[in-house]
């Protein structure tokens, strides 16, 4: 998988490599929300599946956390 979650007390750390559908690599420059990561992985082409995904790797609660 090609998106890096990783949890912090402030929220989330974002990284992506590129795939063959994301062409190209980005993180966050500092914690993001959950709904914001959410919103800028969407936005730069992920699916929400995929989204989903990695959030549930970085962290089994993230559903139970308010977006």
């Amino acid at each position: 998988m090609s998106i890096k979650l990783v949890r912090t007390s402030d929220g989330y750390h974002v990284s992506v490599t590129p795939s063959p559908h994301i062409p190209a690599e980005w993180s966050s420059d500092g914690a993001l929300s959950q709904q914001a990561a959410i919103d800028r992985l969407v936005e730069i082409g992920y699916h929400l599946q995929d989204v989903a995904d990695a959030l549930h790797f970085a962290d089994e609660d993230w559903h139970r956390r308010a977006p």
